[in-house]
């Protein structure tokens, strides 16, 4: 009777509590505020940077903004290095590389507004810099909104990518202007996306204004810079990953409304290539890819994939220099490069079906770096400035993991406790790219010290030598473009490479040395590259030799 009458303690069941409306209002303004002070705060030391780089020719001598009436009908017309070469007088036979009409017609926005104040140039970069973080955070909330505590996660994935260093060469350098366009432009568009109903049952709510939008801020994007052709996949990965995390099925799953919005994007990108087919010349790549061999070619992308992987994961001063190694010949690096790359795509495959926000954000970063191994239509398609975007889809990945291993199974932790171990990475990252922003104040140290990290950077070469060329200083000039030739003729790396500018600047600094028949051959080397330049006819006429050609 005694054992009948005692009773088995009871365990106390912990419930979690729903946060109110106004709770979770106020927890996400107080996210944007803090969101917006660590991200001015990181790029107030790039405020005394002045135009370097292409900077110079681009912006102060107007070859990349509107200037004339008629400039309106080429900007719409002609590919980004044709329509800078107009100041050249030549017109050379390229339909290849940049088309950002967008970029056009900001710089020459902001130089009406500005002129030519370079902090006021640096503000803008910070301003549309902040509107890509803001919306990242706006992005992941929704991939994470079915996970306990899911706007932190949101929250500590913007704050380290708004510090990350993989942004210091787009928000540092004026001239990243067209990335920073086409990723604030396409993010705002990702975002109204996100605003559309996920499920048939969700609440319809300002369906017009984001329809509106969408497209709207997506052709904008698109016109900014080339890397924003992805916001159509983008969007789609976001609407299946939706899906997915409501147990739906990947594709039939998606709601009828994000088809409007999915066929938007689709049919901006549509309209986009076709004009560019018609009025622009085509949608041809850079140029070859470096070597001829498929294999070859194989196993250099997928180094470069794992670079920019060791670049986000492991990051450090941030270098500009584009000077690649190439492979030749499938040895132990590109193995392991290629099994890492299928343990990734299968981990990040699994994961997806799972509905797993860390394969979400890995999958947003292998999407956005598809420009970075040279598919796609421009000048530079080997810049670690593709790991803008990118990178916050591994940083989101990161954040996922370490919420998971910071909260103990069965236990509940004091909210905001993950400052604990988000805090040092922050401040890690916040003063890598604090003082690396130092290096894009002033022109000639910044190529100086880029050459130092890496001496086959070509570019690198060329604008020392065009600024030593300024200063008077052939001598030191010469040496630079003689080492640029020579690093083009190692064919173990890759880089831009312009042969008609090299051979000019050379045949220039040749004439000042008064090394007449040397001007001339190089001149001519110029000229074979581009016949219809009118500054390397000026300087050939300027050589006391005669001209054979």
């Amino acid at each position: 009777m005694e054992e009948t009458s005692r009773r088995r303690p009871r365990r106390r069941k912990h419930k979690r509590r729903r946060e109110t409306p106004q709770q979770i209002a106020r927890t996400r303004q107080r996210h944007l505020w803090l969101l917006g002070l660590v991200t001015v705060l990181v790029y107030l030391s790039a405020l005394p940077g002045d135009f370097v780089w292409t900077d110079r020719g681009n912006i102060l001598q107007g070859q990349y903004r509107l200037a004339m009436a008629n400039d309106a009908q080429e900007m719409l017309t002609l590919p980004g290095r044709q329509y800078r070469e107009r100041f050249d007088g030549a017109a050379p036979d390229l339909n290849h590389g940049t088309w950002q009409p967008a970029a056009v017609l900001s710089n020459t926005l902001s130089w009406r507004i500005w002129g030519d104040n370079k902090v006021l140039w640096h503000l803008e970069n910070l301003f549309w810099h902040l509107l890509v973080v803001l919306g990242l955070y706006v992005i992941g909330r929704h991939v994470a909104s079915q996970q306990r505590r899911g706007n932190n996660m949101a929250f500590w994935a913007a704050t380290l990518f708004a510090v990350h260093p993989s942004g210091v060469s787009t928000v540092a350098w004026i001239g990243g202007r067209p990335e920073l366009l086409a990723g604030a432009l396409g993010i705002a568009s990702l975002a109204f996306f996100t605003r559309l109903q996920a499920t048939t049952n969700t609440r319809r709510q300002h369906y017009n204004r984001w329809m509106i939008g969408i497209p709207v801020f997506g052709l904008l994007a698109m016109l900014a810079n080339e890397s924003a052709y992805l916001l159509p996949a983008a969007a789609l990965l976001i609407a299946v990953f939706s899906a997915r995390i409501r147990g739906r099925p990947m594709l039939r799953g998606i709601a009828p409304k994000r088809w409007h919005g999915l066929f938007a994007l689709f049919g901006i990108l549509g309209l986009v290539l076709l004009y560019r087919d018609l009025f622009v010349g085509g949608l041809n790549f850079a140029g070859d890819y470096p070597t001829g061999n498929f294999f070859n070619n194989l196993g250099t992308a997928l180094r470069h994939l794992w670079k920019f992987i060791e670049q986000t994961l492991l990051p450090s001063e941030p270098v500009i220099s584009d000077a690649w190694a190439i492979s030749f010949g499938w040895g132990a690096g590109e193995v392991a490069a290629v099994l890492g790359t299928v343990l990734l795509l299968g981990g990040t495959g699994l994961g997806f079906a799972l509905g797993n926000p860390a394969a979400f954000g890995v999958a947003w970063f292998l999407l956005w770096i598809i420009p970075g191994v040279g598919f796609f239509p421009t000048d530079y398609y080997h810049s670690d400035r593709y790991l803008y975007l990118a990178a916050w889809g591994l940083i989101f990945a990161v954040v996922y993991g370490i919420s998971l291993a910071w909260r103990p199974i069965g236990r509940q932790l004091v909210p905001g406790s993950e400052v604990l171990v988000f805090g040092p990475i922050l401040i890690v990252l916040f003063l890598i790219s604090e003082f690396s922003n130092a290096r894009w104040w002033d022109h000639q140290r910044l190529f100086a010290s880029e050459i130092n990290s890496d001496p086959h950077y070509i570019e690198g070469r060329i604008q020392l030598a065009e600024y030593d060329l300024q200063e008077n200083r052939p001598l030191d000039a010469l040496n630079h473009v003689l080492q640029a030739i020579e690093s083009h003729k190692k064919k173990k790396f890759t880089g831009y490479w312009d042969t008609a500018n090299t051979y000019r600047l050379l045949g220039e600094i040749q004439l000042k040395l008064g090394m007449s028949h040397d001007a001339v051959n190089s001149l001519d080397i110029a000229l074979e590259a581009r016949p219809d330049s009118a500054r390397s006819w000026h300087l050939l006429g300027l050589a006391p030799v005669s001209y054979t050609h």
